[in-house]
Order: C-alpha cells, then sequence, then structure tokens
C-alpha cells in the first residue's frame, strides 16, 4: 500500500515538473497560429471545391443580409445590443463575407495559440505536442472557423474567460453577454467543484420559491420548433412536456460529450462534431487518466438541452464549453 501511494506521489511529481519545464516561447505561439491558420484555409479551400459555400448556415446569409437592418434597430433601441452584438460587428466589416469569414480563421488560430500556451505554462500534467493535436485539430471548430458563424469568436472569448486576468474576464464576459445573452451558464463551469454543491443548492432554493415562473418559462421554451436540419433525428420529447425537458437536458448532455449521437443521427454532417467529442475524451484519458466529466459540465449543458429543442442549434450552443472543458481539467485540475 505505502508502495503504491509512493509511487502515485513520484508519478505526480514528475508530471508537475515536466510541465513545468516544457514551457513553449513565443515563436512556438506564433508557430501554432500560422499552422492553425493555413489549416483553417485548407479547410475552406475543400470546402468551397466539394460545394459547401458560404451560405451553408442559414445564419450566415442572415449576418451577410440583415446586419445593417439589425444595426439600426439597436441606434434607436441600445438595449437591443445584447445578444444581437454580432450583428454590429458583421456591419461595421461591410456585411462582408470575405473580411468576417478572415476573422474567424484568425480567432480560431489565436485560440489554438492560447489554448497551447495555457496548457503548456499552467498544465498540472505534463501533455506532449502529439495529445495537444487533439485539441487543436478538434475537425468541427475547423469548420466552424470557415463560416460567417459567430461561433468562433464566442469560443475565443470563452478561453479567455477561462485563462486571463480578472480585468480581461470581466471584458471577455461583457463581450460574451453582448453576443449571447445565454452566456452566464458558460460561467458554471468555472465554478470550483467544492462549491458546486451550495452552488446547485441555491438554485433549486430559487426554483422552488419562482416555480410558476420556471415551470412556465420550461414549457415556453419546448414549445420553440428548432429541428432546422432534416438530417437532425435526436428525439427531443418535446410531445413530453416538462418532463421532456428534463430528460432532454439529461439525455443531450451525455449525446454531446460522448459523441455518441452520431450513433442515433449518423449524417455526415454530424461526424467531424462527434470525432471533436472523442478526440477530447482521448485526450483526458491520455492525459489525467481519467475522462474526467466534471458535475458544472453536465449541469450546464443540460439546462442549454432544457433551454433547446433542435439538436443542431444545441451543440453550437454548448460548443465553447466543450471546448474549455479539457482546459479547465489540466489547468484547474477540477
Amino acid at each position: 500500500m505505502n508502495i503504491s501511494s509512493s509511487r502515485s506521489k513520484a508519478s505526480t511529481e514528475i508530471s508537475k515538473w515536466s510541465a513545468k519545464h516544457h514551457k513553449p516561447g513565443i515563436f512556438k505561439f506564433w508557430g501554432v497560429v500560422l499552422l492553425s491558420f493555413l489549416i483553417s484555409s485548407a479547410l475552406l479551400g475543400i470546402e468551397r471545391s466539394v460545394g459547401i459555400g458560404w451560405d451553408f448556415h442559414p445564419d450566415s446569409v442572415h449576418y451577410a443580409t440583415s446586419s445593417e437592418e439589425a444595426f439600426l434597430s439597436i441606434v434607436e433601441n441600445w438595449i437591443g445590443l445584447f445578444n444581437s452584438g454580432y450583428y454590429v460587428l458583421s456591419y461595421f466589416l461591410g456585411q462582408s463575407v470575405v473580411a468576417i469569414t478572415l476573422m474567424n480563421m484568425a480567432l480560431f488560430a489565436l485560440t489554438n495559440g492560447f489554448i497551447y500556451k495555457t496548457i503548456k505554462d499552467q498544465s498540472t500534467y505534463y501533455v506532449s505536442t502529439y495529445l495537444l493535436l487533439l485539441l487543436l485539430l478538434n475537425p468541427y471548430r475547423i469548420h466552424l472557423s470557415t463560416t460567417m458563424l459567430k461561433d468562433t469568436l464566442i469560443i475565443f472569448l470563452v478561453i479567455l474567460l477561462v485563462r486571463s486576468s480578472l480585468v480581461t474576464s470581466a471584458l471577455s464576459f461583457l463581450a460574451l453577454f453582448i453576443l449571447r445573452i445565454a452566456s452566464p451558464i458558460y460561467l458554471i463551469i468555472l465554478i470550483p467543484r467544492r462549491f458546486i454543491f451550495y452552488v446547485v443548492l441555491v438554485g433549486l432554493i430559487l426554483m422552488g420559491v419562482f416555480w410558476d415562473s420556471v415551470l412556465d418559462r420550461i414549457l415556453e421554451f419546448n414549445k420553440q420548433e428548432m429541428q432546422f436540419r432534416d438530417f437532425d433525428r435526436i428525439p427531443n420529447f418535446q410531445e413530453m412536456g416538462f418532463w421532456g425537458s428534463i430528460l432532454r437536458g439529461i439525455t443531450w448532455s451525455l449525446l454531446a460529450l460522448s459523441g455518441t449521437f452520431a450513433l442515433i443521427s449518423p449524417a455526415p454532417a454530424y461526424i467531424p462534431v462527434a470525432m471533436g467529442s472523442v478526440m477530447t475524451l482521448i485526450f483526458l484519458k491520455k492525459v489525467t487518466g481519467s475522462y474526467r466529466i466534471p458535475l458544472q459540465l453536465l449541469i450546464a449543458t443540460s439546462i442549454i438541452g432544457v433551454m433547446v429543442t433542435g439538436f443542431t442549434s444545441y451543440i453550437r450552443y454548448i460548443y465553447p464549453m466543450l471546448v474549455a472543458w479539457p482546459l479547465i481539467a489540466v489547468v484547474r485540475n477540477d
């Protein structure tokens, strides 16, 4: 027993020593950024050559054609800025498909640079560059970088939220709230494990106090029709009302984290998304020795599952947390 404990302690110390002595230089950071941008460019060329155009996502068309109208509406009523900030950004970029796509490609590359630097600088585990590729070359993230969608910017801000100082984190959160009004849910994954019980308890008490309003809101969410793609065959349990919403939140969270949703709805578009989940699990198993799915992540992704009735939309809403998940696991050991 003592021998086993000593070996475990020694292994941990070696892992920490290795992590401290493998910090990247500035050239490696920019090397990761440049390589990531080139990979994004390559996928952009491949997608366009096989007929996947800039307008593949309906929201891209919306940003390219309606941003000016949305901006003028926000000027008249500035409260509309919250949840609509990307329209403002798109407007100032001239609703240009090229400019907005290039911005997302650059943000994807910078995000990879920050992920690489954060893990190499701060990880409590030794993480080889080869294992880091499982996070940096997430196929769905690469695809998002070739679109006009706001997801790449949101992922970038969430990574800043995880790794930065208090001031930068506060500014990142403000920007997130302007882009996506549901972004406070992302903060759940940042709650330390030792505090999560108390946070859940307070949340349950508040739900009990305001139960009628909570129930009405859940049922209102459940009435939304958000299955916009023919290949989205993931059951959403809408016909079951309140209990269907709860069941959707729990099952969709587990399906998304494991990537098994692609077995239920084996559409080509879902394959790269599922690959990202599997790659993350492999990374965590190889680096930490376990899959390390924290309760904070399960709670946050389940809440969004209650709010959303289409799985394609659900994946986009929770993806920033899926990207941040392994970073939190190896840096904060939480």
